[in-house]
């Protein structure tokens, strides 16, 4: 019985946690990164590859330093096989709440903590 009972009690922490975090996304802006270093790039593509099923993406050097959102296009090779590409582009942003950054797919609205450090967009501007 007391097993039963803390294995609800940590149920219900793990919906308050999921509860916390959605709450403070709803809230999040656009935001560009901080740290530029091949290390972060490699964590955003990992888990822009990981949101897209695995597939293997290569990503520019200046991601997310002057825009937050990120277009990734069908394969090339495809599209030259085929003469045409129809499939419409994936669009992700990255998103802060000023302590967490996000990396969001704007077409399904899922959203990946990422582990690095960004900064709201609007504060290149000043």
């Amino acid at each position: 019985m007391k097993i039963a009972a803390l294995k609800g009690y940590c149920c219900l922490a793990l919906i308050c946690l999921g509860c916390a975090s959605q709450s403070n996304i709803q809230s999040a802006q656009p935001a560009l990164l901080e740290d530029t270093s091949p290390e972060v790039r490699e964590k955003i593509q990992a888990l822009v590859s990981k949101a897209m099923g695995g597939i293997k993406i290569t990503l520019g050097p200046d991601v997310f330093l002057e825009e937050s959102l990120l277009v990734v296009e069908s394969d090339r090779q495809h599209m030259a096989l085929i003469g045409r590409n129809m499939a419409k582009p994936i669009k992700f942003q990255l998103l802060t709440d000023g302590k967490r950054c996000w990396l969001t797919r704007l077409s399904s609205g899922e959203s990946w903590e990422l582990p690095v450090s960004c900064k709201f967009a609007a504060d290149i501007d000043g």
